[in-house]
């Protein structure tokens, strides 16, 4: 798990924060907030992006799935980004960069339909295992008031 990290990209015409949140997802409307926080920083643009890793907010799944990042406590993870984006403002060096692409072909991958596949096959499970619950636990208590009865 990483929590906020974040890279400053400096050319003779911008700077530029790219902050990456060990999440899941980004609330609606909480990128913007990041991108204006960061502006108002100095940076000529920003953008935030989340690892989905499921590792740090595994444990706080709810029935509305896991939480985005920005939903709970916003302005203590606006702190924490600028704190790290001050940081990595001050390690700032030149550089040399270079980039190349490859292509990977017939390679199936997840995907976002199965991903939606998948929490509905979950939440699917989930109803079905309460209604099973339900009735074993009714059978298990009546069971228990028999035989209360008959000892």
């Amino acid at each position: 798990p990483g929590g906020v990290s974040v890279v400053v990209l400096k050319t003779d015409e911008e700077e530029m924060a790219l902050v990456s949140v060990d999440g899941n997802n980004v609330q609606s409307g909480f990128r913007e907030e990041v991108i204006s926080f960061l502006k108002n920083q100095g940076f000529d643009s920003a953008e935030i992006t989340t690892t989905d890793t499921h590792v740090v907010n595994a444990i706080s799944l709810s029935s509305r799935g896991y939480p985005p990042v920005g939903r709970n406590r916003p302005i203590e993870t606006l702190e924490h980004i600028g704190i790290a984006a001050t940081k990595a403002r001050e390690k700032v060096k030149p550089v040399s960069a270079g980039m190349g692409f490859g292509r990977v072909e017939n390679i199936r991958t997840f995907g976002e339909k199965g991903f939606d596949i998948l929490t509905q096959d979950v939440a699917e499970a989930s109803g079905i295992a309460k209604r099973i619950g339900m009735r074993l636990g009714g059978v298990a208590f009546l069971t228990l008031i028999l035989i209360s009865f008959l000892i």
